[in-house]
């Protein structure tokens, strides 16, 4: 579902899998195709479980930090700058990075990134989709796929809009039922 990597990712699908020791699918599915903003690297370490998540996946290179700055980043800057008038670090660097580059948004901030991103046409997946993934790319069942969706639901504070992961798959292989991401 990676349309246009990389996947340039917030806080909110970092924690949903790193807090549900599922780390490993964000790794087998996307390795050297995720960016992190120092922003949201900022938001997730104050999480001791999600630093060491973070800072192996840096060692390891499997994910890339992004530091936007005005030298080298001029537009993502002032794309930056107006977003933050709105929304939190993490999602204004998430959007600014990935429109100026033209890469996907990875974000569960459905309130700050759906209308952004259809504005901008700017690809956008969430935890659900990169769910779907994993199951599409048989890395988790769907009896796995439900219980990664209830543990992200109790363990995360994830508002999911569905709790069923049957739901997920018919969305996903079908475009029935609500729309998600």
């Amino acid at each position: 579902m990676l349309k246009k990597p990389p996947l340039v990712s917030d806080t909110g699908i970092i924690s949903r899998y790193g807090l549900i020791n599922r780390f490993d699918i964000l790794q087998q599915l996307y390795s050297g195709n995720i960016i992190l903003p120092t922003e949201v690297i900022a938001e997730c370490i104050r999480i001791p479980m999600l630093e060491s998540c973070i800072q192996d996946a840096l060692t390891y290179k499997w994910i890339e930090e992004f530091k936007i700055n005005y030298v080298d980043h001029p537009n993502i800057m002032l794309d930056y700058a107006i977003l933050s008038k709105r929304f939190g670090p993490g999602e204004s660097a998430v959007m600014a990075i990935a429109k100026n580059k033209g890469w996907t948004v990875g974000s569960d901030d459905m309130r700050a990134t759906v209308k952004y991103c259809s504005n901008n046409s700017i690809p956008l997946l969430g935890s659900l989709g990169v769910l779907y993934d994993a199951y599409d790319k048989g890395l988790v069942n769907d009896i796995e796929g439900q219980a990664i969706l209830t543990d992200m639901i109790n363990l995360t504070n994830y508002k999911s809009p569905v709790s069923d992961f049957q739901k997920v798959i018919d969305w996903f292989k079908e475009g029935k039922g609500r729309i998600l991401y």
